[in-house]
């Protein structure tokens, strides 16, 4: 038991978390807002137990910034596609004016 992670559910976590962005990801597009909303469900669970757990689960300051980044980028894409946008911005050199 020694060997396990600090924190197991942080762990399980993390992987619901990020089977639920590759399965949005591989979603037919009718039905990616609600798949995308799930992920993003899933994301914020887990920002929330590392936010919460931190300092007993050893979560350095770092690895907490890289959980709230990919949070932000589930919840833009979810925006994105439930509002009937592309899942990413297109860059500005892609725009033609």
């Amino acid at each position: 038991a020694a060997a396990r992670a600090p924190c197991q559910q942080y762990v399980e976590l993390r992987n619901a978390a990020s089977h639920a962005w590759k399965e949005a990801m591989t979603t037919p597009r009718p039905d990616r807002c609600a798949a995308l909303d799930r992920a993003s469900m899933a994301a914020d669970a887990t920002l929330k137990y590392a936010e919460g757990n931190r300092g007993s689960c050893n979560i350095s300051v770092q690895l907490l910034n890289q959980v709230a980044g990919q949070h932000r980028e589930t919840l833009q894409a979810r925006d994105n596609v439930c509002a009937g946008r592309p899942l990413r911005a297109y860059p500005a050199d892609i725009i033609q004016r």
